[in-house]
């Protein structure tokens, strides 16, 4: 009957503030050799992670492979990609969890992990993981989803960052993908675009037609309404769910005060903004027209042929 091993408090507590991760070597320097590592994991006690790291308490999650590859990829590596992103609270959990490294060599990828070489110089959050900021794990995000998910990041990032941080992250880098739209929906956000819808109806109907600037989250008499042409009474209301009874009575008793002040609403939704928007500009510009305004519409290159 062999006695039971049992690992220094000093290294679990090391372990418990890295995810509960130690490696080989930091359990030998505590006085762990191998023969009693492999009592612990014959005991079930620890869980072999590969490449020379165990799990010192529990069984892996998720965050425990986040943890191991940043221990194997080494000093100054970072969560990054979609699980940075998923740490942020941004994404979904991927399968395999990027992590940036400074520097070559880099360590072989494989199931759990995607090992990536940083030129970039990322930030790192604040915290105990090695993480991305939420800033750049936004710019490396937009460079991996569709210009619709892209939207919707951004604006769940507002939630916790702002438009000047976020610009200051794409500035320092030399390459950033989908810039031009980046950049756009960071003025928007200063400008007061609060959702993905919103920041749509700005960039595919408002700005590819030339219709005039609009007053955005504007209050009036108890409400506050999306979009406002103030110059002449034209609101557009831009809802991104489902409506439900309370919601309808309500919007109708706003509709209904934007009539008795001589204004007109057009309300759109997802569908329209995003599959139709050319079709929703010429109303928009339409109704806008009857109301005075008179320079040009312009055309998009969506827009179907005269």
């Amino acid at each position: 009957m062999h006695a039971r091993v049992e690992p220094p408090g000093e290294l679990l507590r090391h372990a418990r503030g890295r995810g509960g991760v130690v490696s080989r070597g930091e359990a030998s320097a505590a006085g762990v050799g191998r023969h009693s590592i492999a009592r612990l994991v014959r005991d079930g006690r620890w869980v072999p992670l590969g490449r020379g790291l165990y799990l010192t308490d529990g069984r892996p999650s998720w965050s425990t492979w986040a943890w191991a590859g940043v221990r194997v990829a080494g000093e100054g590596s970072l969560v990054g990609g979609s699980a940075a992103g998923h740490l942020h609270q941004l994404v979904d959990p991927p399968e395999v969890v990027d992590v940036w490294v400074p520097a070559r060599p880099l360590p072989r990828s494989g199931d759990r992990w995607r090992f990536r070489l940083d030129v970039e110089g990322r930030r790192p959050a604040p915290g105990a993981l090695p993480l991305l900021s939420l800033e750049d794990a936004v710019l490396d995000l937009a460079g991996e989803v569709g210009e619709l998910d892209t939207i919707d990041l951004v604006h769940k990032a507002m939630r916790r960052t702002s438009p000047g941080r976020l610009r200051r992250s794409m500035d320092s880098r030399s390459r950033v993908a989908r810039r031009s739209l980046l950049a756009s929906l960071l003025e928007d956000a200063v400008e007061g675009v609060e959702s993905p819808l919103e920041a749509l109806y700005r960039t595919k109907v408002e700005r590819a037609h030339r219709l005039p600037a609009a007053s955005r989250q504007h209050h009036s008499v108890g409400n506050r309404r999306d979009v406002v042409y103030l110059d002449h009474g034209v609101v557009v209301e831009l809802d991104g769910v489902r409506w439900h009874q309370e919601r309808r009575l309500r919007d109708m008793r706003r509709d209904n005060a934007h009539q008795l002040r001589g204004e007109v609403t057009l309300r759109y939704g997802w569908h329209d903004t995003f599959g139709r928007a050319c079709l929703v500009a010429v109303q928009v510009a339409t109704v806008l027209r009857q109301r005075g305004w008179t320079a040009p519409f312009r055309r998009c290159r969506q827009c179907p042929a005269p």
